[in-house]
């Protein structure tokens, strides 16, 4: 009796499903020979590297360490899923690519393309591209050498508008730049977001106490505007322009006056493009290229007699995040 129940448990399976990969979809290493699971980069056994023609890169998961503002890498954009993607499919892909599914959900409800990761190797970016495209979206891999957002747009101090082109006057430029207004190619709106904390402590018993906390925010209106034979723009800052060439047009407030001047450039310019999408997307934005914060300390300051504390101030801005928003749009004009 008991052989027969013997007999009997080895032809039964012990699961119903498969657990990991059949024989046939495993990566046999050109090192020591030995099958691994083909969402491996390399050999379990061995170490060897395998080739990457030979791995099913949308089934590994990367582990990407997030990069440095400082250091260069790799920008993945994306545009809109060929078809609504399925609630499961988006989890596994958000799981192996550590991109949040709110912006995978974004990814499918706009055609513009946006940044879902920036990753410092290539291989990174195999295999997020190849994860995203088993959910029929398409990638595009920009780099930031080719953004080159450290090096802004050529701040513009006022215009002069000629018979048939546009003088560009610039701060700290011996030389101004002109340029016909069927040169005009594109001007990115955008705003610079500002955000300074003061913070005073005091040092008791080795623990630091808060005293007093404040924070003061500021909204600045800035365009970016793009150029035949000027790749670097030209930035306009509403605060910091005389527009001087609106004439009679010219308002008190700057908020107006980019308004009216961005009007102005339209109807010299009719066929430039005005991308005006930078404040829908901010959120978005900040999942991938954050915010620049930087902290500075104002040392000891005196808090009456016989009493000290240490002030430090906190500032975080989106400058160098837009100059990336708007290098990117121009390469995709």
């Amino acid at each position: 009796m008991e052989n027969e129940q013997e007999m009997h448990l080895v032809g039964m399976a012990l699961m119903s499903e498969d657990m990991g990969f059949k024989t046939d979809e495993m990566t046999a290493c050109a090192g020591c020979g030995r099958l691994n699971s083909p969402n491996r980069l390399n050999c379990l056994y061995c170490g060897t590297e395998f080739d990457r023609s030979s791995i099913d890169t949308s089934r590994i998961k990367v582990s990407a360490t997030e990069l440095e503002d400082w250091e260069k890498g790799f920008n993945i954009m994306a545009a809109a899923a060929s078809a609504e993607i399925d609630v499961s499919l988006l989890v596994e892909i958000s799981r192996n690519t550590g991109i949040e599914p709110e912006m995978l959900r974004a990814i499918g409800r706009d055609t513009s393309a946006l940044p879902v990761a920036r990753v410092g190797t290539e291989t990174e970016v195999q295999i997020i591209a190849a994860n995203l495209g088993r959910a029929g979206i398409e990638t595009t891999v920009v780099s930031d050498d080719s953004l080159d957002a450290e090096n802004p747009p050529a701040k513009c101090r006022s215009m002069a508008f000629g018979e048939n082109s546009l003088r560009f006057e610039l701060y700290g430029k011996a030389d101004d730049a002109d340029v016909p207004f069927a040169g005009l190619r594109l001007i990115v709106l955008g705003a610079v977001f500002e955000s300074k904390i003061e913070m005073t402590e005091k040092r008791k018993r080795g623990k630091s106490i808060l005293l007093s906390e404040s924070e003061t925010t500021s909204d600045l209106p800035v365009f970016d505007i793009y150029c035949d034979g000027f790749p670097a723009g030209f930035r306009v800052f509403a605060n910091a322009f005389d527009f001087s060439c609106l004439g009679p047009a010219k308002e008190y407030v700057a908020g107006v006056n980019l308004t009216a001047l961005i009007e102005k450039l339209r109807q010299y310019a009719p066929d430039m493009i005005v991308e005006s999408n930078y404040r829908r997307d901010r959120n978005l934005l900040d999942k991938v290229w954050h915010a620049e914060e930087r902290s500075n300390s104002r040392g000891i300051q005196r808090a009456g007699l016989g009493k000290v504390s240490l002030a430090n101030v906190v500032t975080r801005n989106n400058l160098l995040q837009f100059s990336k928003y708007s290098r990117l749009k121009r390469q995709f004009l």
